[in-house]
């Protein structure tokens, strides 16, 4: 809980922890191994409170992708929230995702199923 409320306290300060702070601390903490148990917290947290991230944000999820996020279960969970938070911008996230995630993800987050599939029938 200590955690939570550390996070907590730093996103209410938002002229020291501004958006450009917050998104060199996730470019940071992404890299960590293993990843942080509370980093997909923080990044739902930092939409909620700056969501013009949301372009740099699709960039993490991109990365997790290629860290296969679906290997680490409670991490798992918060990524789906947040591919469901940011859509329609997430989609090109969840189409990087290996057909087996896919049907998970597309499984347990319904509403995506048929935005994603206009989206990815679109000519461009």
């Amino acid at each position: 809980m200590q955690v939570t409320d550390a996070c907590n306290a730093c996103f209410e300060q938002r002229q020291t922890f501004t958006q450009e702070v917050l998104a060199k601390v996730l470019n940071q903490l992404v890299e960590q191994i293993p990843l942080p148990l509370l980093f997909m917290r923080t990044v739902l947290q930092a939409i909620g409170a700056f969501p013009t991230l949301v372009d740099f944000i699709m960039g993490i999820l991109a990365r997790l992708v290629k860290k296969q996020i679906w290997k680490y279960p409670k991490l798992w969970v918060g990524f789906l929230k947040c591919l469901q938070l940011t859509k329609p911008q997430s989609f090109g996230v969840l189409l990087q995702l290996p057909p087996p995630q896919l049907e998970v993800a597309l499984n347990r987050i319904a509403v995506l199923k048929a935005p994603l599939i206009a989206h990815a029938s679109q000519p461009d």
